[in-house]
Order: structure tokens, then sequence, then C-alpha cells
């Protein structure tokens, strides 16, 4: 996967992390546990954590593919 379709991938997926991690609070705020909403966002964080780590990989590996001398 090339760079901007990880960082895509990243993105989308932040979006629903934070989705889940509003719901929780909405229903923290309703006087509800919001477990089912937590746990949820604790998935997604997982799944961010491995697509950020491949983005850091494909980052760095376009940057050792740099012609040398450009800084």
């Amino acid at each position: 996967m090339d760079i901007d379709a990880v960082y895509a991938a990243f993105l989308e997926k932040e979006k629903l992390f934070n989705a889940a991690l509003a719901r929780c609070e909405a229903e923290q705020t309703e006087g509800r546990t919001g477990l089912a909403a937590w746990r949820e966002a604790d998935k997604l964080n997982k799944e961010l954590q491995v697509i950020a780590r491949a983005l850091i990989s494909n980052i760095e590996q376009a940057i050792a593919e740099l012609p040398q001398g450009i800084s």
C-alpha cells in the first residue's frame, strides 16, 4: 500500500474511533456506563496503532529511497 492509501485508511479509522468515544461520552452523560462504545473505541484504537505503524514504515521506506544529497 502506498503512503496516501495508508493515510486515508488511518483517517477513516480515526473517524470511527472518535465516533465511538463520542457515543461512550454521551452514554455516560446519560448515566449509563458506555461500556459497549468504550470496547469498540478500544478495538478501533488498537487497529489505529497497527495502521500508524504501517504508515511510519512506509514513510521511512520512502525516505530511504530518496536520492542522496536531497535535504
